[in-house]
Protein backbone atom coordinates (compact mmCIF):
# COMPACT_ATOMS: atom_id res chain seq x y z
CA UNK A 1 0.00 0.00 0.00
CA UNK A 2 1.28 3.60 -1.55
CA UNK A 3 2.38 6.21 1.44
CA UNK A 4 -0.69 8.24 -0.13
CA UNK A 5 -3.33 5.51 -0.22
CA UNK A 6 -2.43 4.66 3.71
CA UNK A 7 -2.44 8.71 4.73
CA UNK A 8 -6.04 8.71 2.95
CA UNK A 9 -7.78 5.99 4.78
CA UNK A 10 -5.97 7.12 7.92
CA UNK A 11 -8.09 10.66 7.27
CA UNK A 12 -11.09 8.83 6.51
CA UNK A 13 -10.69 7.18 9.55
CA UNK A 14 -10.00 9.98 11.69
CA UNK A 15 -13.26 11.72 9.93
CA UNK A 16 -15.83 9.18 10.71
CA UNK A 17 -14.47 8.79 14.36
CA UNK A 18 -14.65 12.72 14.63
CA UNK A 19 -18.26 12.75 13.11
CA UNK A 20 -19.42 9.81 15.18
CA UNK A 21 -18.22 11.65 18.56
CA UNK A 22 -19.86 14.62 17.73
CA UNK A 23 -23.20 12.96 16.85
CA UNK A 24 -22.64 11.22 20.30
CA UNK A 25 -22.61 15.23 21.96
CA UNK A 26 -25.74 15.94 20.11
CA UNK A 27 -23.81 18.05 17.37
CA UNK A 28 -25.41 16.93 14.07
CA UNK A 29 -23.95 19.98 11.55
CA UNK A 30 -20.58 19.42 12.73
CA UNK A 31 -21.03 15.60 12.53
CA UNK A 32 -22.64 16.44 8.77
CA UNK A 33 -19.66 18.61 7.53
CA UNK A 34 -17.22 15.70 8.92
CA UNK A 35 -18.99 12.69 6.72
CA UNK A 36 -19.01 15.13 3.64
CA UNK A 37 -15.65 15.34 3.81
CA UNK A 38 -15.20 11.41 3.46
CA UNK A 39 -17.61 11.54 0.63
CA UNK A 40 -15.78 13.88 -1.09
CA UNK A 41 -12.96 10.98 -1.29
CA UNK A 42 -15.07 8.28 -1.19
CA UNK A 43 -18.22 8.75 -3.09
CA UNK A 44 -19.89 5.38 -2.32
CA UNK A 45 -19.14 5.07 1.39
CA UNK A 46 -21.87 3.38 2.70
CA UNK A 47 -21.27 4.53 6.40
CA UNK A 48 -20.47 8.14 5.47
CA UNK A 49 -24.12 7.79 3.33
CA UNK A 50 -25.72 6.39 6.00
CA UNK A 51 -24.84 9.48 8.61
CA UNK A 52 -25.00 12.40 6.26
CA UNK A 53 -28.38 10.74 5.54
CA UNK A 54 -29.27 10.40 9.28
CA UNK A 55 -27.72 14.03 10.20
CA UNK A 56 -29.65 16.22 7.57
CA UNK A 57 -32.93 14.32 8.78
CA UNK A 58 -32.41 15.23 12.45
CA UNK A 59 -31.65 18.38 11.08
CA UNK A 60 -35.08 19.12 9.37
CA UNK A 61 -32.91 18.72 5.81
CA UNK A 62 -35.48 16.05 4.51
CA UNK A 63 -34.92 16.48 1.02
CA UNK A 64 -31.60 16.84 1.32
CA UNK A 65 -31.22 13.20 3.27
CA UNK A 66 -33.48 11.66 1.21
CA UNK A 67 -31.34 11.92 -1.61
CA UNK A 68 -28.37 10.67 0.24
CA UNK A 69 -30.80 7.94 1.17
CA UNK A 70 -31.56 7.24 -2.50
CA UNK A 71 -27.98 7.01 -3.07
CA UNK A 72 -27.22 4.52 -0.57
CA UNK A 73 -30.14 2.54 -2.26
CA UNK A 74 -28.08 2.61 -5.06
CA UNK A 75 -25.00 1.79 -3.60
CA UNK A 76 -26.89 -1.21 -1.21
CA UNK A 77 -28.08 -2.57 -4.74
CA UNK A 78 -25.33 -2.58 -6.75
CA UNK A 79 -23.30 -4.59 -3.81
CA UNK A 80 -25.94 -7.04 -3.94
CA UNK A 81 -27.43 -6.03 -0.27
CA UNK A 82 -31.37 -6.05 -1.38
CA UNK A 83 -32.87 -6.18 1.73
CA UNK A 84 -30.42 -3.45 3.14
CA UNK A 85 -31.85 -1.15 0.20
CA UNK A 86 -35.02 -2.33 1.17
CA UNK A 87 -34.82 -1.01 4.53
CA UNK A 88 -33.32 2.30 3.41
CA UNK A 89 -36.45 2.70 0.74
CA UNK A 90 -38.99 2.28 3.28
CA UNK A 91 -37.13 4.85 5.70
CA UNK A 92 -37.27 7.47 2.36
CA UNK A 93 -40.88 6.87 1.95
CA UNK A 94 -41.30 7.32 5.35
CA UNK A 95 -39.56 10.57 5.36
CA UNK A 96 -41.18 11.47 2.28
CA UNK A 97 -43.84 9.34 0.47
CA UNK A 98 -43.78 11.55 -2.54
CA UNK A 99 -39.95 11.71 -2.83
CA UNK A 100 -39.38 10.80 -6.66
CA UNK A 101 -38.21 7.51 -7.87
CA UNK A 102 -39.66 5.13 -6.25
CA UNK A 103 -40.62 3.03 -8.87
CA UNK A 104 -37.88 2.54 -10.24
CA UNK A 105 -35.64 2.06 -7.29
CA UNK A 106 -38.04 -1.50 -6.42
CA UNK A 107 -37.31 -2.52 -10.22
CA UNK A 108 -34.14 -2.02 -9.57
CA UNK A 109 -34.25 -3.90 -6.52
CA UNK A 110 -36.15 -6.76 -8.14
CA UNK A 111 -33.53 -6.95 -10.75
CA UNK A 112 -30.65 -7.48 -8.42
CA UNK A 113 -33.21 -10.12 -6.66
CA UNK A 114 -33.33 -11.87 -9.87
CA UNK A 115 -29.88 -11.53 -10.64
CA UNK A 116 -28.83 -13.27 -6.67
CA UNK A 117 -30.39 -16.51 -7.81
CA UNK A 118 -28.58 -17.19 -10.91
CA UNK A 119 -25.24 -17.68 -11.21
CA UNK A 120 -23.53 -15.26 -13.28
CA UNK A 121 -20.97 -17.43 -15.84
CA UNK A 122 -18.16 -16.04 -17.46
CA UNK A 123 -17.91 -14.92 -21.18
CA UNK A 124 -16.41 -17.85 -23.14
CA UNK A 125 -13.09 -17.36 -23.25
CA UNK A 126 -12.99 -16.01 -19.45
CA UNK A 127 -12.07 -16.75 -16.54
CA UNK A 128 -14.42 -16.57 -13.85
CA UNK A 129 -13.57 -13.98 -11.66
CA UNK A 130 -13.37 -13.39 -7.51
CA UNK A 131 -16.28 -15.37 -6.19
CA UNK A 132 -18.76 -13.35 -4.00
CA UNK A 133 -21.39 -14.17 -1.36
CA UNK A 134 -23.88 -12.45 -1.50
CA UNK A 135 -26.80 -11.82 0.92
CA UNK A 136 -29.95 -14.04 -0.75
CA UNK A 137 -33.24 -13.13 1.12
CA UNK A 138 -34.81 -16.43 0.60
CA UNK A 139 -38.77 -15.01 1.44
CA UNK A 140 -38.03 -12.82 -2.11
CA UNK A 141 -36.14 -15.66 -3.87
CA UNK A 142 -39.00 -16.75 -5.41
CA UNK A 143 -41.50 -14.17 -5.98
CA UNK A 144 -42.51 -12.94 -9.02
CA UNK A 145 -41.92 -8.27 -9.85
CA UNK A 146 -45.40 -7.49 -8.74
CA UNK A 147 -45.58 -9.88 -5.96
CA UNK A 148 -42.17 -8.51 -4.39
CA UNK A 149 -43.15 -4.82 -4.91
CA UNK A 150 -46.44 -5.86 -3.01
CA UNK A 151 -44.77 -7.37 -0.23
CA UNK A 152 -42.11 -4.57 0.28
CA UNK A 153 -44.86 -1.84 0.36
CA UNK A 154 -46.39 -3.18 3.64
CA UNK A 155 -42.98 -4.06 5.07
CA UNK A 156 -42.08 -1.35 8.66
CA UNK A 157 -38.48 -1.35 9.87
CA UNK A 158 -38.09 -1.62 13.55
CA UNK A 159 -34.72 -1.58 15.80
CA UNK A 160 -34.28 -4.19 18.73
CA UNK A 161 -30.97 -3.83 21.00
CA UNK A 162 -28.78 -6.74 21.95
CA UNK A 163 -30.20 -8.94 23.94
CA UNK A 164 -34.08 -7.64 23.11
CA UNK A 165 -36.69 -9.92 22.95
CA UNK A 166 -38.49 -9.75 19.81
CA UNK A 167 -40.68 -13.08 20.12
CA UNK A 168 -41.69 -14.80 23.47
CA UNK A 169 -42.55 -18.98 23.49
CA UNK A 170 -46.16 -18.98 23.64
CA UNK A 171 -47.05 -15.67 23.27
CA UNK A 172 -50.09 -14.67 20.85
CA UNK A 173 -48.37 -13.03 17.65
CA UNK A 174 -48.75 -13.36 13.70
CA UNK A 175 -46.01 -10.48 12.17
CA UNK A 176 -43.25 -12.03 10.14
CA UNK A 177 -39.94 -10.51 10.57
CA UNK A 178 -37.03 -10.21 8.18
CA UNK A 179 -33.48 -9.37 9.09
CA UNK A 180 -31.80 -6.18 8.05
CA UNK A 181 -28.90 -6.10 9.82
CA UNK A 182 -27.57 -8.01 13.12
CA UNK A 183 -27.89 -10.99 14.26
CA UNK A 184 -30.73 -13.18 16.10
CA UNK A 185 -30.99 -16.42 18.51
CA UNK A 186 -34.09 -18.69 17.92
CA UNK A 187 -34.56 -20.77 21.26
CA UNK A 188 -37.33 -22.99 23.01
CA UNK A 189 -37.97 -23.93 26.52
CA UNK A 190 -38.99 -27.74 26.32
CA UNK A 191 -40.94 -29.45 29.04
CA UNK A 192 -38.43 -29.71 31.60
CA UNK A 193 -37.90 -25.58 31.42
CA UNK A 194 -34.32 -25.93 29.66
CA UNK A 195 -33.44 -23.55 27.42
CA UNK A 196 -32.73 -25.39 24.11
CA UNK A 197 -31.16 -23.04 21.24
CA UNK A 198 -32.55 -23.84 17.75
CA UNK A 199 -30.47 -21.40 15.42
CA UNK A 200 -28.90 -17.87 14.67
CA UNK A 201 -30.30 -16.09 11.86
CA UNK A 202 -28.28 -13.30 9.94
CA UNK A 203 -28.89 -10.46 7.35
CA UNK A 204 -31.63 -11.95 4.83
CA UNK A 205 -33.29 -14.18 6.63
CA UNK A 206 -36.49 -14.55 7.87
CA UNK A 207 -38.59 -15.56 11.02
CA UNK A 208 -41.89 -15.99 12.89
CA UNK A 209 -43.80 -17.16 9.71
CA UNK A 210 -45.14 -20.33 12.78
CA UNK A 211 -47.47 -18.22 14.10
CA UNK A 212 -49.02 -17.08 10.87
CA UNK A 213 -49.57 -20.20 9.20
CA UNK A 214 -50.23 -22.48 12.48
CA UNK A 215 -52.67 -19.86 14.28
CA UNK A 216 -51.21 -20.97 17.54
CA UNK A 217 -49.17 -18.98 19.72
CA UNK A 218 -45.33 -18.62 19.32
CA UNK A 219 -43.55 -22.01 18.77
CA UNK A 220 -40.11 -20.85 19.72
CA UNK A 221 -38.44 -17.33 21.62
CA UNK A 222 -36.10 -14.58 19.52
CA UNK A 223 -34.08 -12.36 20.80
CA UNK A 224 -31.29 -9.95 19.23
CA UNK A 225 -27.65 -11.15 19.47
CA UNK A 226 -26.31 -7.81 18.92
CA UNK A 227 -28.14 -4.30 17.55
CA UNK A 228 -30.59 -5.70 15.02
CA UNK A 229 -32.52 -3.99 12.10
CA UNK A 230 -35.68 -5.59 11.16
CA UNK A 231 -38.77 -5.38 8.39
CA UNK A 232 -41.81 -6.55 9.96
CA UNK A 233 -44.97 -7.34 7.84
CA UNK A 234 -48.55 -8.53 10.07
CA UNK A 235 -51.25 -10.20 9.32
CA UNK A 236 -53.53 -8.03 8.07
CA UNK A 237 -51.10 -6.80 5.29
CA UNK A 238 -49.92 -9.94 4.86
CA UNK A 239 -53.46 -11.86 4.02
CA UNK A 240 -54.34 -8.06 1.79
CA UNK A 241 -51.00 -9.42 -0.46
CA UNK A 242 -52.47 -12.90 -0.45
CA UNK A 243 -55.90 -12.35 -1.58
CA UNK A 244 -53.93 -9.86 -5.19
CA UNK A 245 -51.21 -12.67 -5.32
CA UNK A 246 -51.79 -16.09 -3.77
CA UNK A 247 -48.61 -17.60 -4.90
CA UNK A 248 -47.03 -15.33 -2.17
CA UNK A 249 -48.35 -17.92 0.28
CA UNK A 250 -47.13 -20.77 -1.48
CA UNK A 251 -44.00 -19.07 -1.56
CA UNK A 252 -43.78 -18.27 2.59
CA UNK A 253 -45.52 -21.87 3.18
CA UNK A 254 -42.14 -23.95 1.42
CA UNK A 255 -40.08 -21.82 3.93
CA UNK A 256 -42.03 -22.51 7.15
CA UNK A 257 -42.33 -26.37 6.60
CA UNK A 258 -38.58 -26.53 6.11
CA UNK A 259 -38.19 -23.71 9.15
CA UNK A 260 -40.23 -26.07 11.13
CA UNK A 261 -38.89 -29.31 10.44
CA UNK A 262 -35.49 -28.30 11.80
CA UNK A 263 -37.10 -26.65 14.87
CA UNK A 264 -38.52 -30.40 15.28
CA UNK A 265 -35.71 -31.84 14.62
CA UNK A 266 -33.67 -30.01 17.02
CA UNK A 267 -35.74 -30.19 19.71
CA UNK A 268 -36.68 -34.29 19.26
CA UNK A 269 -35.32 -36.77 21.50
CA UNK A 270 -34.20 -38.25 18.17
CA UNK A 271 -32.84 -35.93 16.56
CA UNK A 272 -31.29 -33.70 18.96
CA UNK A 273 -28.17 -35.00 19.05
CA UNK A 274 -27.35 -33.79 15.36
CA UNK A 275 -25.40 -31.07 14.73
CA UNK A 276 -27.25 -27.30 12.87
CA UNK A 277 -25.00 -28.69 9.75
CA UNK A 278 -26.39 -32.15 10.12
CA UNK A 279 -29.70 -31.49 10.39
CA UNK A 280 -29.22 -29.34 7.72
CA UNK A 281 -27.94 -32.01 5.40
CA UNK A 282 -31.23 -34.27 6.77
CA UNK A 283 -33.35 -31.55 5.36
CA UNK A 284 -32.24 -32.01 1.89
CA UNK A 285 -33.31 -35.68 1.60
CA UNK A 286 -36.49 -34.93 3.55
CA UNK A 287 -39.44 -34.97 1.28
CA UNK A 288 -43.30 -33.28 2.61
CA UNK A 289 -46.73 -34.47 1.80
CA UNK A 290 -50.17 -33.49 2.81
CA UNK A 291 -52.56 -35.75 3.46
CA UNK A 292 -56.73 -34.86 3.80
CA UNK A 293 -58.11 -35.53 7.13
CA UNK A 294 -59.91 -38.71 7.34
CA UNK A 295 -56.42 -40.76 4.58
CA UNK A 296 -54.58 -43.62 5.82
CA UNK A 297 -51.22 -42.58 5.86
CA UNK A 298 -49.50 -46.30 6.55
CA UNK A 299 -51.33 -49.15 6.86
CA UNK A 300 -50.81 -52.68 9.09
CA UNK A 301 -49.00 -55.44 8.04
CA UNK A 302 -47.83 -53.52 5.06
CA UNK A 303 -44.05 -53.27 3.79
CA UNK A 304 -42.28 -49.66 4.53
CA UNK A 305 -39.31 -47.49 4.09
CA UNK A 306 -40.28 -44.27 5.47
CA UNK A 307 -40.65 -42.80 8.83
CA UNK A 308 -42.45 -39.56 9.66
CA UNK A 309 -42.40 -36.50 11.71
CA UNK A 310 -45.49 -34.21 11.93
CA UNK A 311 -45.33 -30.84 11.02
CA UNK A 312 -48.83 -29.71 11.62
CA UNK A 313 -52.42 -31.60 12.33
CA UNK A 314 -52.85 -34.69 14.24
CA UNK A 315 -52.76 -38.30 13.41
CA UNK A 316 -54.81 -41.54 15.02
CA UNK A 317 -52.73 -44.75 15.44
CA UNK A 318 -54.58 -47.64 15.82
CA UNK A 319 -54.05 -51.45 15.57
CA UNK A 320 -56.26 -54.59 14.90
CA UNK A 321 -56.63 -57.47 17.13
CA UNK A 322 -58.94 -60.20 17.44
CA UNK A 323 -60.85 -58.44 15.00
CA UNK A 324 -60.90 -55.46 17.02
CA UNK A 325 -59.90 -52.49 15.95
CA UNK A 326 -57.77 -50.93 18.98
CA UNK A 327 -56.69 -46.94 19.08
CA UNK A 328 -53.12 -46.54 20.72
CA UNK A 329 -52.57 -42.87 20.46
CA UNK A 330 -53.24 -39.59 19.25
CA UNK A 331 -49.99 -38.09 17.78
CA UNK A 332 -49.53 -34.06 16.87
CA UNK A 333 -47.17 -31.49 15.56
CA UNK A 334 -43.34 -32.65 16.64
CA UNK A 335 -44.39 -36.52 17.20
CA UNK A 336 -43.47 -39.35 15.00
CA UNK A 337 -44.44 -42.60 13.25
CA UNK A 338 -43.15 -45.49 11.11
CA UNK A 339 -40.00 -46.14 13.24
CA UNK A 340 -40.82 -49.53 13.34
CA UNK A 341 -40.51 -50.48 9.47
CA UNK A 342 -37.81 -48.31 8.70
CA UNK A 343 -35.14 -50.20 11.55
CA UNK A 344 -36.35 -53.65 11.56
CA UNK A 345 -37.37 -54.25 8.21
CA UNK A 346 -40.70 -55.60 9.68
CA UNK A 347 -44.42 -54.45 8.46
CA UNK A 348 -46.35 -52.05 9.41
CA UNK A 349 -46.95 -52.61 13.17
CA UNK A 350 -50.50 -50.20 12.98
CA UNK A 351 -52.64 -48.11 10.95
CA UNK A 352 -51.84 -44.20 10.94
CA UNK A 353 -54.84 -41.47 9.86
CA UNK A 354 -55.76 -38.32 9.81
CA UNK A 355 -57.51 -37.15 11.88
CA UNK A 356 -57.21 -33.34 10.80
CA UNK A 357 -55.81 -31.80 7.56
CA UNK A 358 -51.76 -32.59 8.40
CA UNK A 359 -48.54 -32.04 6.52
CA UNK A 360 -45.61 -34.27 7.32
CA UNK A 361 -42.02 -34.47 6.71
CA UNK A 362 -40.83 -38.35 5.17
CA UNK A 363 -37.76 -39.50 6.07
CA UNK A 364 -36.24 -42.36 4.09
CA UNK A 365 -34.66 -45.33 5.47
CA UNK A 366 -31.51 -44.64 4.27
CA UNK A 367 -31.60 -41.19 5.51
CA UNK A 368 -32.52 -42.99 9.05
CA UNK A 369 -29.53 -45.37 8.52
CA UNK A 370 -26.91 -42.52 7.80
CA UNK A 371 -27.81 -40.36 10.79
CA UNK A 372 -27.18 -43.65 12.86
CA UNK A 373 -24.27 -44.10 11.25
CA UNK A 374 -22.94 -41.55 12.47
CA UNK A 375 -24.66 -41.09 16.04
CA UNK A 376 -25.30 -45.18 17.02
CA UNK A 377 -27.51 -43.14 20.11
CA UNK A 378 -30.19 -42.54 17.63
CA UNK A 379 -30.47 -46.27 16.75
CA UNK A 380 -30.61 -46.92 20.72
CA UNK A 381 -33.27 -44.21 21.31
CA UNK A 382 -35.64 -45.91 18.26
CA UNK A 383 -34.96 -49.68 19.88
CA UNK A 384 -36.70 -47.84 23.18
CA UNK A 385 -39.22 -45.86 21.96
CA UNK A 386 -40.63 -49.36 19.42
CA UNK A 387 -40.04 -51.18 22.84
CA UNK A 388 -42.21 -48.71 24.85
CA UNK A 389 -45.09 -48.33 21.79
CA UNK A 390 -45.05 -52.75 21.92
CA UNK A 391 -45.60 -52.37 25.90
CA UNK A 392 -48.12 -50.00 25.14
CA UNK A 393 -49.73 -51.76 22.55
CA UNK A 394 -50.47 -54.73 24.41
CA UNK A 395 -51.09 -53.18 27.58
CA UNK A 396 -53.85 -50.49 25.23
CA UNK A 397 -55.60 -53.81 23.46
CA UNK A 398 -55.68 -55.73 27.05
CA UNK A 399 -57.25 -52.72 28.62
CA UNK A 400 -59.97 -52.36 25.41
CA UNK A 401 -60.44 -56.18 25.50
CA UNK A 402 -61.29 -55.85 29.17
CA UNK A 403 -63.61 -53.17 29.00
CA UNK A 404 -65.66 -55.15 26.03
CA UNK A 405 -66.30 -57.63 28.40
CA UNK A 406 -67.46 -56.00 31.00
CA UNK A 407 -69.82 -54.59 28.06
CA UNK A 408 -71.07 -57.88 27.55
CA UNK A 409 -69.67 -57.24 23.75
CA UNK A 410 -67.21 -60.28 23.73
Amino acid sequence: MSTSTQDTKQRLSRLKEEGALEIGRGNCDKALRDFLEVLKVAPNDIHALMKVGDCCHKLGRNDEACRYYDRLVDVFSSEGFVVKAIAVHKLILKINPGFSGGEKRLSTLYEKKIAQTAPVLPAKGKTAGPHRDYEKPPLFSDLSHDEFVAVIEKLTPADVGAEGMIIRQGEPGDSIFIVVSGQVSIFRRDEDKNEVWITNLGEGSFFGEFGYFSGQKRFASVKAVEDTTLLEIGRKDLESIIAKHPRVREVMFKFYKERILDTLLAISPLFCVLSPEERGRLMKEVSFSTHKKGTRIVREGEVGDLMYVIISGEVEVATEREAMVVPLALLKSGDFFGEVAVITDRPRTATVTAKTDISVAEISKGSVAGAIGKHPEIEQLLSSYIQMRVENTISTFMQFKNRKIESGLV
